[in-house]
This record gives C-alpha cells, sequence and structure tokens, in this order.
C-alpha cells in the first residue's frame, strides 16, 4: 500500500469516526444548525470551492499515481523480457549422469551444453575423484575416470561424454569385497579403499561469447540412483543388426561345413533311402559285386598285358617283357599304341 493510500484512507476514517461520535452524542443536529446561523452564502460558496479543488487535487494525485504504477509496470515488463531474451541467448552447460541408450544399466558422465549459443572456457570441477571398478589397467586396484578440467567451447547442443561404470560389475565387485573381507582375507583399511565413490558434487563454470560474466551451474552425481529401478527393453534398428548378423555368422559357418565335404562316403552327407535292416543286407552283396569286378579287371589286364608282351616279341625282339608299366611305357614311345581296357558296366 503505497504513502498515499495511508493518508486517504485515515483521513476517511477520522471524518467517519467525528461523525459517528457527533451523531452518538447528539451534537450533529445542533452542529449543524450553528453552521447554517453563523455560515453565510459566501462562507459556503468558498467552502465548496475549496472542496472541489481539494477534489480536483486528490483525483490528479490519484491519476498520476496510477498512472505512474502503469509505467513502472510496463518497465517491470520490459526488463523482465530483457532477462529471459538474455536468458534465452546465453549458454547453459550443465554436468550430469544418465543410462546408456543401449545398455540402461551403464551410467555415464555427460557436460552439455543447453544453451542457444556457445559456452567458452568451461572448467569442470568434481569432487571427490570420480571412480569406477577396477578395469584391465589397474585391476586389482579402483579405477579413476578422467575428466577434463578445461574444455574451451561447447557449441549449442554439443556434449562431452565418458562412461561411468556398470551397475552389475559394481554390484559384483562389491560382493567380492564382501566375501574376501569375511573370509579375512583383506584388512578393513584395503576394503574402503576398494570401494568406489558413489557421491560426488559437481561444480561448472563458463563464459558467453563477450567473456564479461562467468556463469556456475552446480550437480549432484549419485550411482545408486539406479537402484530398485526398472526398464522396459524395447528393440530397435540395433538389435535388429545384431540379429542379422548373428544368423549371417551362422551361415557363413554352415558354408564352410559344406565346403569341407567331398564325394567320399565317410567324409561328407549321405542320404540313405532304404531300411537299415535292408542297408546291411545289400552293403556285402555289393562289396562282393566290386571284388568280382576288380578280379574281372585284373584278369582283362593280364590278358592284355600277356598279348601286349607276345605281340611286341613277335614285331620287336628288343621289347620289355617284365611288367605292364614297361609295356605301356614302351608303346607309348613307339605309338600309336592299342586299347588295352574295356570298361566293365554293371550289369
Amino acid at each position: 500500500m503505497t504513502k498515499l493510500h495511508k493518508v486517504t484512507l485515515w483521513t476517511a476514517c477520522v471524518l467517519i469516526a467525528a461523525l459517528a461520535a457527533l451523531w452518538g452524542t447528539g451534537s450533529l443536529g445542533p452542529l449543524y444548525r450553528w453552521m447554517v446561523r453563523y455560515f453565510g452564502p459566501e462562507v459556503w460558496s468558498a467552502l465548496g470551492t475549496w472542496f472541489t479543488a481539494a477534489v480536483a487535487i486528490a483525483t490528479v494525485l490519484v491519476a498520476g499515481r496510477y498512472a505512474k504504477q502503469q509505467v513502472e509496470k510496463a518497465q517491470d515488463q520490459v526488463d523482465e523480457a530483457r532477462r529471459t531474451r538474455e536468458l534465452q541467448a546465453q549458454p547453459n552447460v550443465v554436468l550430469y549422469s544418465e543410462p546408456n541408450p543401449s545398455v540402461w544399466q551403464i551410467l555415464e558422465v555427460v557436460v552439455k551444453n543447453f544453451g542457444t549459443t556457445p559456452a567458452y572456457d568451461i572448467k569442470i570441477s568434481i569432487t571427490p575423484q570420480l571412480q569406477s571398478t577396477p578395469n584391465h589397467v589397474t585391476y586389482p586396484k579402483i579405477a579413476d575416470i578422467p575428466v577434463p578440467r578445461r574444455l574451451p567451447i561447447l557449441a549449442p547442443g554439443q556434449a562431452w561424454k565418458t562412461v561411468w561404470d556398470s551397475a552389475p560389475t559394481r554390484q559384483d565387485h562389491l560382493r567380492q569385497l564382501n566375501q574376501k573381507l569375511g573370509k579375512a582375507e583383506i584388512p578393513l583399511l584395503e576394503y574402503y579403499d576398494q570401494i568406489p565413490n558413489r557421491r560426488h558434487h559437481a561444480i561448472v563454470t563458463y563464459t558467453d561469447s563477450e567473456r564479461k560474466k562467468r556463469y556456475e551451474t552446480e550437480a549432484e552425481l549419485d550411482f545408486n540412483m539406479l537402484d530398485g529401478t526398472t526398464q522396459a527393453r524395447i528393440n530397435t534398428i540395433h538389435d535388429l543388426t545384431k540379429e542379422v548378423e548373428s544368423v549371417q555368422d551362422a551361415l557363413e559357418s554352415i558354408a564352410e561345413t559344406l565346403k569341407s565335404y567331398s564325394k567320399n562316403e565317410h567324409k561328407g552327407i549321405w542320404v540313405y533311402v532304404k531300411d537299415a535292416d535292408d542297408e546291411r543286407t545289400d552293403r556285402p552283396n555289393e562289396a562282393d559285386e566290386i571284388v568280382k569286378s576288380m578280379q574281372a579287371l585284373k584278369a582283362r589286364l593280364q590278358q592284355a598285358q600277356n598279348r601286349a608282351r607276345e605281340r611286341a616279341a613277335a614285331k620287336d625282339p628288343g621289347a620289355p617283357d617284365s611288367s605292364l608299366k614297361e609295356i605301356l611305357t614302351w608303346f607309348v614311345a613307339k605309338g600309336p599304341y592299342p586299347r588295352l581296357v574295356t570298361p566293365i558296366r554293371p550289369g
């Protein structure tokens, strides 16, 4: 409430209280008759003039005050709009942790500029040191997560991120530590040294393109933010690609196996359309037929060898007579050579 409003209110209250007091004591009527008796027309005219002037002055004051308030409100709106534009135009760098989009049980630390203008000279401070479970380099000791202390610039929407740790891996690490402590395999001090830090306080400072003011944002990181949470698994195109790759690998393995097969019965896949008993009965008969065919072939070869030896001796006394190989070599050298073997056709 303004000062003018207070004065006006108090004046109205005093007048109303005075009239109420006069009316309550019965003095209002005598006062009115006294004023009519002793105040002349010129006095009442002067009082009316002064009252009109007072009302006009009060009206001007009230209107001026109202106009001033409207101007102040308009100026406040202009200032608020200017501050809003400045906030919208300034960079806004935030450090936070979020689950990995593909494997939500892996937490990542992200430094991102959510503003509409670039952020410059970003300085990052995290206490205590960001840590993860032992990796291949630091095993069996816990690992420190490297976070840059300064980033030269972050464009609007640009982010820097790194993997913090895996929740299942951290749970397994803590379970192993508890088992070792229960078996007295490690001292208590080493037990606490091997527990990664869980909560962290982060401060990020940065400036805009004018480099006149440094902005600051704070953040709290808690690795146990996922404790007790569940999440629905939604397959994406990435999962489909993995399934296709697994099918392709299986097909390539089958193709490599089929390439290793040959016409040998003992190395390939053979399909028998007979019953097992019929197959066992036919196998000895087939073997006997093969033996008979081989014997007949051997006999014919022997006959051909004898005829060739006789013909060679009749034509050339110096022809060889020791073996089929020598005979064939001799015939190739002499040429042309006769057909010695007639194929044996089954049946």
